[in-house]
């Protein structure tokens, strides 16, 4: 099988050859190839490309899925916070090896506000963002294009996302700060619940018009600050889970796959993505659910992804990494379904050994008996 019909196979919840072994890259491609972050983000795109092709190769080419180098369309293109934006939060981006870009979180944005902004939009609060760096992340676009195209073409490896959609809660905890948001989920229910009406249909157009332009039929769904780690069940129910179903309704009807990205633990929240449409093809990509209760619990409805934590792989030891791994791929694996990957992104400071002995671990355990 290519890495593309692995990849699917698993998505369509039956068995591939073996399983697919995808952990995601970002600033370790950056790492791997031996350039800094301030290389990977604001060089060429040819220099954040050929880092991810240089990763590949130096594994093996067993990578089951690529990513494309993200940063700069993050940093520079997000005129409306459907994820971090340079337009709202200042950036920190390292000129030393083994860092990552950094958004600097300071709350811009007040209940008070709220008003104004479903009055003139979101544009009231940018930031100044200089017209040449717009422009040449605008370019960057086509560049990504052509980029998808060779991996998904070419070399037949699914790469990870196009775009990025967020639910409006999580969003407006970015823009309000963690404990200015935690404060109004208490106190301001009802004006949180009227913003986030306001802001869906903007974040699904948003992320639509970017899925058209890079042409990748899996849809990055963030869900990382509205947890049980974060809310109630209660909060996710009426703040969260309504907008999740408006996003999946629309992916579904178009024919992509729903990939939702859940950073922190979503162990008591799991039984809630039962209630979403059967029709839909559905990637869980954990970070530290317990993935074999979620395999009980949805593994006959949604393909589950990861979770290999960031930790393990950057200080723990690859005899550590192979017996993490053989337990999860022998109790997630049977009947398909299944995804080894990082439990998020993989860090830029990740042991080159520690990522090999994961591979190393999907191709030795993973293998179906067909």
């Amino acid at each position: 099988m290519t890495s593309m019909e692995r990849f699917n196979t698993a998505v369509l919840l039956k068995e591939p050859d073996r399983v697919p072994i995808a952990p995601l890259m970002d600033y370790y491609y950056a790492n791997c190839a031996g350039i800094t972050p301030a290389e990977y983000v604001l060089g060429d795109f040819k220099i954040a490309a050929r880092a991810v092709k240089t990763t590949y190769e130096r594994h093996g080419r067993d990578l089951d899925m690529v990513h494309i180098p993200i940063g700069r369309v993050y940093a520079f293109y997000e005129p409306i916070p459907a994820a971090h934006s340079g337009f709202f939060s200042e950036l920190n981006i390292p000129h030393l090896r083994n860092g990552s870009l950094q958004f600097i979180e300071r709350p811009i944005l007040k209940i008070e506000d709220f008003k104004n902004i479903m009055k003139s939009g979101f544009s009231s609060i940018w930031r100044y963002v200089s017209p040449r760096k717009i422009f040449r992340t605008q370019m960057d676009m086509f560049k990504i294009a052509k980029f998808i195209n060779y991996w998904e073409k070419k070399r037949r490896v699914p790469v990870y996302t196009g775009s990025a959609n967020i639910t409006p809660l999580e969003t407006l905890s970015y823009l309000c700060g963690i404990k200015r948001w935690s404060r109004y989920l208490h106190k301001n229910r009802e004006e949180l619940k009227e913003m986030c009406d306001f802001m869906i249909k903007g974040l699904i157009a948003n992320d639509l018009f970017l899925k058209k332009l890079v042409r990748v039929n899996r849809s990055y769904i963030c869900l990382e600050r509205v947890s049980n780690n974060f809310i109630s069940a209660e909060i996710f129910e009426d703040l969260v889970l309504p907008y999740i179903k408006q996003i999946v309704k629309i992916n579904n009807k178009l024919g992509y796959t729903n990939l939702f990205h859940m950073d922190t633990n979503w162990g008591p929240f799991l039984e809630y993505f039962l209630e979403l449409p059967k029709n839909g093809r559905y990637i869980l990509h954990l970070e530290n659910t317990d993935i074999i209760k979620a395999k009980e619990i949805l593994g006959d409805r949604m393909c589950l992804m990861g979770n290999v934590s960031s930790t393990i792989l950057s200080i723990g030891t690859a005899k550590e990494v192979d017996k993490y791994c053989k337990r999860i791929i022998e109790k997630c694996k049977e009947g398909g379904g299944f995804i080894l990957g990082s439990g998020c992104e993989v860090a830029s400071d990740a042991k080159f050994i520690n990522v090999q002995a994961m591979i190393n671990a999907g191709k030795k355990y993973g293998i179906y008996k067909n």
